[in-house]
């Protein structure tokens, strides 16, 4: 990715999309906010690429960018488990509890999202699951999860088209 190949960029986006969106959802509190903030962050990611030194950290790197995109809600959810989620006291328990409910993602696949040590995701999703009923933690809207960018490939390309071509 150094040379700022899209095609390369266009797996990296394609590998973690979804994850990057349950990020972003567990601070907008909307999907087709957390939608444009995954994209907006894929896009600044793309452009700081430069200042990356550690492939390790492409993960944390990516989130970081997800999170500066991402805007808090200006109302309530209308969603009762994701008012409760987005209630949970601490980000990085909302950020935690979404990517494991949405995407799909391990405690080792968040932790390295998170750029956090695996036990202390462990701790947090522990925290988060005395938080929500039980029922909550269980049922993910099948509207929300249908939302999730890996369903089509429109997500990708949105993001590559933003992306400047070089000359």
């Amino acid at each position: 990715m150094q040379n700022g190949s899209r095609p390369a960029f266009g797996e990296l986006v394609r590998l973690f999309q979804d994850r990057l969106f349950a990020l972003a959802l567990s601070v907008t509190g909307d999907a087709s906010a957390a939608r444009e903030a995954a994209c907006e962050g894929l896009v600044r990611a793309h452009a700081e690429f430069g200042v990356l030194t550690d492939v390790n950290q492409v993960p944390a790197f990516l989130a970081e960018r997800v999170r500066r995109a991402a805007n808090p809600p200006s109302s309530d959810a209308d969603d009762d488990w994701l008012a409760r989620v987005l209630a949970l006291r601490r980000p990085d328990e909302r950020a935690a509890t979404l990517l494991v409910l949405l995407a799909g993602s391990s405690t080792t696949e968040v932790a390295e999202l998170l750029d956090l040590p695996e036990p202390t995701v462990a701790n947090r999703l522990t925290a988060a699951k005395r938080g929500l009923k039980r029922r909550a933690w269980e049922r993910v809207p099948e509207t929300v999860r249908s939302t999730l960018p890996s369903l089509d490939s429109a997500f990708e390309d949105e993001v590559l088209a933003r992306i400047p071509q070089r000359p």
